[in-house]
């Protein structure tokens, strides 16, 4: 149980009203990139240690941008295990160094897909590593389905739980989970409140075409299977 007990993130950010906008109430929920992928990485990892799938002997292992591999890397130094991300030559420098921080190993692809990106380099690259460590769990954010079950029952319920009614809720695709848990929790008890995607030009989740955009951004190779 104190195995569990030393993840800890923080929960529930405020909703700001922004007033009228050409008669329509615009409100937010402040939300930073280490909050919003806080609360998946903490949530995949202790239900896999509720369900046996990690001890503490085992090595923890994601293909990540950045953002998510710091939590992960940060939660798994909290509790004392092994974090292993896999990178590619698009991350922040800076987030790179801090890897490197917080990490004893860091692995970092070069070499370009089908895609003209790196991503399923990286994938084919943790799967080696995989299959070499039989101890080792990959976290799998683009298809462990506890990515969105947590946005469901945390930021999905937050919202909710705030009193307002909604007529529509602008979410930011990305890889699909935090739109697929709050859009879900939010048609349960606001029917008619109508989810918007919203992504950069070009996503791959809104074209079915998978590219590369240079805004700092790596647009996923694929879409997940939520």
């Amino acid at each position: 149980m104190l195995f569990l007990q030393k993840l800890q993130t923080k929960r529930n950010t405020p909703i700001h009203d922004l007033g009228k906008i050409n008669n329509i109430k615009i409100l937010v929920k402040l939300k930073s990139f280490n909050n919003l992928k806080a609360r998946p990485a903490y949530y995949i990892l202790k239900e896999a240690i509720k369900a046996g799938n990690i001890n503490r002997d085992t090595i923890v292992v994601e293909s990540s941008s950045g953002n998510f591999a710091i939590l992960l890397a940060a939660l798994c130094n909290q509790i004392g295990l092994k974090f292993v991300p896999v990178i590619d030559p698009n991350i922040n420098p800076s987030y790179e160094n801090l890897l490197h921080t917080l990490c004893s190993t860091v692995i970092k692809v070069s070499q370009r897909d089908n895609t003209g990106g790196f991503l399923k380099t990286r994938l084919a690259t943790m799967k080696k590593f995989l299959d070499k460590h039989p101890n080792s769990y990959w976290t799998n954010q683009y298809n462990n389905p506890n990515n969105f079950k947590v946005h469901y029952l945390s930021l999905g319920e937050e919202i909710i739980k705030s009193g307002f009614n909604f007529d529509y809720i602008f979410i930011a695709v990305s890889a699909l989970e935090t739109i697929t848990g709050v859009s879900k929790r939010i048609k349960e008890s606001q029917a008619n409140c109508k989810t918007i995607a919203a992504d950069v030009n070009g996503s791959s989740i809104l074209t079915l075409q998978p590219m590369l955009i240079i805004f700092l951004v790596l647009v996923l190779a694929f879409i997940p299977r939520f």
